[in-house]
């Protein structure tokens, strides 16, 4: 790997996933320690979410939460949407939902497939800082469709299915989000 960072990134998620190879999630965190302590800010990202699931690391969404600050700070923003969530989620970091969703604008506007994804999360229940927006929280999973993050198509599924969107309850296009 002679030291490419993102092969060293692409190598650990291997492991960590088991794709291609034996999962091994020592060896996995290993090759992303070696490319975050290279600072590339995929690796950093990547270790943040070992962290933030307890995969391969004990579960801490403070030290997860520091990793994606780091990685966003360089631009990653997988990372910044990761972080945006940690605030409107309030964890591992105290809850600010005005700075979670600025952040998960800002990741948007760069064009991550994620951020909307963890914004449309957001707004189908709101909180006591921002209501709920049931409208807005479809547009973000459309927006997430189109953006490649397919977790976008489910949620569409669900909320389709239980008619949280306008119109209502549609069996049709919940299966066609489904499939």
């Amino acid at each position: 790997l002679l030291g490419n960072p993102r092969a060293r990134t692409n190598l650990g998620t291997a492991y960590l996933d088991g794709q291609g190879v034996e999962q091994n999630l020592e060896e996995g965190i290993l090759w992303l320690r070696l490319a975050a302590s290279m600072g590339w800010p995929h690796a950093t990202n990547a270790l943040g979410d070992a962290y933030w699931d307890g995969r391969g690391l004990p579960k801490n969404r403070t030290e997860a939460v520091d990793l994606y600050r780091s990685a966003s700070g360089q631009g990653q923003t997988t990372a910044m949407a990761n972080l945006g969530r940690a605030y409107v989620q309030g964890e591992g970091v105290a809850r600010d939902t005005v700075l979670g969703l600025s952040l998960l604008e800002q990741s948007m506007d760069l064009g991550n497939g994620f951020a909307p994804l963890h914004a449309g999360r957001f707004y189908l229940d709101g909180n006591d800082e921002v209501a709920a927006d049931l409208n807005r929280a479809r547009d973000m999973f459309l927006a997430a469709t189109r953006r490649g993050a397919r977790a976008g198509y489910l949620e569409l599924a669900r909320g389709y299915e239980r008619g949280v969107f306008e119109g209502g309850e549609n069996l049709e296009l919940a299966l066609r989000n489904a499939l």
